[in-house]
């Protein structure tokens, strides 16, 4: 008879989990999350053009961003010697013609043990859609501010 109730406690459980997934999917909502939220349609940076992106100054190391990413490969990037905080984050933001720029990842810096050379990383899911993106760094270095890459696509 125990073994019953486990066997039923553990399709209930089972079954939980998998209508709630079904109801609010975390993989999609991974993409747009930042802390604290908010809509990735109307970022809390206020980017509310392609236009925005071209008075920002162009990242340091540009070349380590690539032209191009298919599901699966690494955007990573790194600066040397910036001193800087965990509140440096990079965002993610997708770009169609003429439209408003919609986030797509939020990316929080990993820091050697100074909190010099800070790096930001994220895996290219098959959550990005096929398009233009650009990334952009808010460095908690006032002397830095803002800094832009160049503009890649991403392919499925």
């Amino acid at each position: 008879m125990k073994l019953g109730k486990l066997a039923l406690v553990g399709a209930l459980t089972f079954g939980g989990f998998t209508a709630v997934e079904m109801i609010k999917p975390t993989s999609q909502a991974a993409a747009a999350y930042e802390e604290p939220y908010s809509d990735p349609y109307n970022d809390s940076w206020g980017f509310v053009s392609p236009t925005n992106f071209e008075y920002l100054s162009q990242f340091p190391n540009a070349h380590m961003i690539k032209k191009s990413y298919r599901t699966g490969d690494i955007l990573n990037y790194s600066l040397s010697s910036i001193k800087d905080g965990p509140g440096a984050v990079m965002k993610i933001f997708k770009v169609e013609a003429g439209k408003k720029p919609v986030r797509y990842r939020t990316i929080y810096p990993q820091f050697d043990a100074n909190y010099q050379n800070p790096t930001w990383s994220t895996v290219i899911t098959d959550v990005y859609t096929p398009g233009s993106y650009i990334a952009v760094i808010n460095h908690v270095n006032d002397s830095i501010g803002y800094g832009v890459s160049d503009w890649f696509t991403i392919n499925k």
